[in-house]
């Protein structure tokens, strides 16, 4: 992190976030737990992807697209069972909403 703070790179907090919520129970938990930060962030990104290119010249169909993202990331957060897959699909759609 003190890298990512001295030379500013951009979303550098999502690495730090990651290798926290990376399981280290044992070598299969591990692999495990990284594949599943692997798939939803896949999710999350090919969301954002295919969903913004339908609404990014529209402004009200953008707002309410913003409104539903967000619904979508809360909804996750208290609906599936795996707290740090979760929060992934969560922290990716706020990233890349704005």
């Amino acid at each position: 992190m003190i890298i990512c703070m001295t030379f500013r790179i951009s979303y550098g907090f999502q690495g730090a976030i990651y290798a926290l919520l990376i399981t280290r129970e044992s070598p299969r938990a591990t692999l495990r737990s990284a594949g599943t930060i692997l798939l939803v962030t896949g999710i999350g990104a090919a969301y954002l992807l295919i969903s913004a290119g339908f609404v990014i010249n529209i402004s009200i169909l953008h707002f309410l697209w913003i409104i539903g993202s967000f619904f979508v990331a809360f909804y996750a957060l208290s609906a599936m069972t795996n707290h740090g897959a979760a929060a992934i699909f969560a922290i990716m759609i706020a990233v890349g909403v704005p």
